[in-house]
């Protein structure tokens, strides 16, 4: 009963049965597409990481309101280029700071002349509190010609206005300490990177690398990566730690508030061993093997 079957699986190695004709070069196109993915698998590439960027002022000045007050005047706009204890920023209103001064001014007239009154009458005990009394409005006086003077905003540093829109608020009270007007050294940048904390195990020492403004995709400017920061910050979408680039020739064209990315230079590695990390990493944390 089993003589057919065991026919049948033999009948291929009779003499009579149809032999399979060897298509070298069907063959020959099969090995040569294997052994270009190979050299392709050897092919040595920068493994490095992209790390989205911004540019930022190293010198930088924050100008705030040293007193609650009205906004009287402002004088600068954004991208004015300001000098250092010479361009007038803005001013506050002073009128209630004038009044006081008057009044304090009559009051320590009227003290010097107790004081004087005091001393002619030889009495210690009432010409030393004349004296307290003259020296305490002085100082009210000091005090109030200080915060006058500290209501005309002058630049701090050298550098632009980039951050200011002072002229709608004109007119309007300010609060005490409230920000006003930033000025930045354009000529003193840096690069303020955000690194995942996927990229951290790819990020050797302090890498240098590449930096490409969005505004102008075909311009690179060297960085180096001078610091990364211990702990990582909360964004929305993942915690990130943040990390600073010195950058090494500093384009005109670059001006704090810019974006782009940062790619940082790392040794050359085969394609094969980055697409295999790529996908051992993925599957690591895809299935918590």
């Amino acid at each position: 009963a089993f003589l057919p079957l065991i026919g049948a699986a033999f009948s291929h190695l009779s003499l009579d049965a149809p032999r399979i004709r060897f298509n070298r070069r069907a063959w020959t196109r099969r090995l040569g597409i294997v052994s270009v993915l190979a050299a392709l698998g050897f092919l040595p590439l920068p493994d490095g990481q992209t790390l989205p960027a911004e540019v930022r002022a190293t010198q930088e000045r924050v100008i705030t309101a040293p007193f609650s007050a009205r906004l009287a005047e402002v004088l600068v706009e954004e991208n004015d280029v300001v000098s250092a204890g010479e361009t007038v920023l803005a001013r506050l209103d002073t009128n209630d700071i004038d009044l006081e001064l008057v009044e304090a001014r009559a009051d320590y007239a009227s003290a010097l002349l107790a004081r004087e009154s005091a001393r002619a009458r030889r009495i210690a005990s009432d010409l030393r509190s004349a004296e307290l009394e003259a020296e305490r409005i002085r100082a009210g006086i000091d005090l109030l010609e200080a915060r006058h003077e500290r209501a005309t905003l002058i630049a701090q540093i050298d550098g632009v206005v980039v951050q200011g829109g002072l002229r709608d608020r004109l007119g309007s009270v300010l609060r005490q300490g409230e920000d006003l007007l930033v000025i930045a050294n354009p000529t003193a940048l840096e690069l303020r990177l955000d690194v995942a904390t996927s990229a951290m195990g790819d990020i050797e020492g302090l890498p240098e690398g590449q930096f490409r403004p969005d505004f102008a995709p075909s311009l690179r400017v060297t960085a180096h990566m001078t610091k990364i920061s211990p702990a990582a910050r909360q964004t929305e979408r993942a915690p990130v730690f943040e990390a600073n680039a010195r950058l090494v020739d500093t384009p005109q064209t670059l001006r704090p508030g810019m974006t782009g990315v940062f790619r940082a230079d790392q040794n050359l590695r085969p394609l094969w061993q980055i697409v295999w990390t790529t996908l051992r990493d993925w599957a690591l944390l895809r299935f918590w093997i």
